[in-house]
């Protein structure tokens, strides 16, 4: 388990040296200020790992943390919900850029790409550590669904869908559309294989768990928010 969760962390480490690496490099190549790109980097990481451990505590082991409230802090055990990362990590990023006032599509936009592939390879650590895991099957070869690896080749075939020139054109024809489309894709694979995965998810409301319902909402939220900034398109 040691051996394991040193993986995950020193994997996931260089993962994000990568991503920033690459977000330093975009910044020269799309003349942005560097300085905002790194500051809302910043912002990013410590939103999204506050905020996925914030959501595991509240809503997945509450019960557990209770009982030993001295474990919140032990997240070297692991613990994390994606879903809790991206809305505070989206919400320290939306209040920097409108302090700076900057456009928050625009640098939406900007890290898009990296949330993607960054994701998408973050769920091989998932993977080899073995959480996150998918149901059991009825097949002779296979005992539990890959879920872990399911999403990383999801994520890469969007990331290479959206790479594409005449697809790459259209998403950069407005402001806003290349992030809102992302989400759109993301969400609706998450409320899928969803349905697939075993590890605890916490209480489920009806027959859908939280990861479910959030994704529901965030796409709906992505739907009329695309459909509202097609009418600024020329």
């Amino acid at each position: 388990m040691q051996n394991s969760n040193l993986f995950y962390f020193s994997y996931i480490s260089i993962l994000f040296s990568t991503l920033l690496i690459w977000v330093y490099k975009k910044t020269q190549a799309q003349n942005k200020s560097t300085q905002d790109a790194l500051n809302i980097s910043l912002l990013l990481m410590i939103g999204g790992f506050f905020g996925a451990r914030l959501l595991h505590v509240l809503w997945e082991e509450r019960s557990y943390y209770l009982a030993y409230p001295e474990r919140i802090f032990q997240f070297w055990n692991g613990g994390f919900v994606f879903y809790g990362g991206v809305i505070l990590a989206t919400l320290l990023g939306w209040a920097y850029v409108k302090q700076k006032k900057l456009s928050f599509y625009e640098w939406a936009d900007f890290f898009t790409s990296p949330l993607n592939l960054g994701y998408g390879l973050g769920r091989i650590a998932c993977w080899y550590t073995g959480c996150c895991y998918g149901s059991l099957t009825n097949w002779t070869y296979l005992e539990r669904y890959p879920t872990q690896l399911a999403t990383v080749l999801w994520e890469i075939l969007v990331f290479v869908l959206m790479s594409t020139k005449k697809f790459s054109h259209y998403l950069n024809a407005v402001t806003g559309r290349r992030f809102l489309i992302y989400i759109l894709f993301h969400t609706s694979f998450r409320f899928f294989i969803e349905f697939f995965r075993d590890d605890p998810r916490g209480d489920k409301i009806l027959i859908f768990s939280i990861s479910q319902i959030i994704s529901v909402v965030i796409f709906w939220l992505a739907f009329f928010s695309l459909n509202s900034i097609k009418k600024t398109e020329v």
